[in-house]
């Protein structure tokens, strides 16, 4: 299963995050960022950099007996970020599960987390998610466990 996250201005569409759940192991990373990070079936994640240097990350629940949530990444961006030469063009790669933000309907400031959920368990996401300005959550079903993006309003802003 391939999850893509795209912003799109209505003239231009770029490319913000990307997931892959093969069905054992899931990697996922910012396009253009200089390293990608894999959770293991074991359990074991870590983080690899272009150089090919593996960076550990605290172990976690094998993914056939993942439990609760767990934030996998965390990043904020300005939606004036696709109008930006950093912000790599959407060139049609395929996805499963597609995203389109739309920078026209979002607060300035945006905060996207991307994560892993327990099938079924949605109470586990309040903790995390409770007290933030919470515009949109897509929930992958089709994956155990599933995986959520949630897109949140920076500093309460409309």
């Amino acid at each position: 299963m391939r999850l893509r996250v795209l912003l799109t201005n209505g003239k231009r569409t770029v490319d913000l995050i990307w997931l892959d759940h093969n069905g054992t192991d899931i990697y996922y990373g910012g396009v253009g960022w200089s390293d990608k990070t894999s959770y293991h079936a074991s359990g074991i994640r870590h983080r690899k950099a272009r150089d090919g240097t593996l960076s550990p990350i605290q172990r976690h629940h094998r993914l056939d007996s993942f439990s609760g949530q767990l934030q996998l990444c965390v990043f904020g961006f300005h939606t004036k970020f696709v109008e930006s030469d950093a912000a790599t063009p959407y060139k049609g790669k395929k996805g499963d599960s597609v995203i389109f933000l739309d920078s026209r309907s979002l607060p300035d400031q945006v905060g996207v987390s991307l994560g892993l959920l327990e099938a079924g368990a949605y109470a586990a996401m309040l903790p995390i998610h409770q007290h933030l300005d919470l515009r949109l959550i897509h929930l992958a079903t089709n994956t155990t466990p599933w995986i959520y993006v949630a897109i949140n309003a920076i500093n309460g802003q409309d």
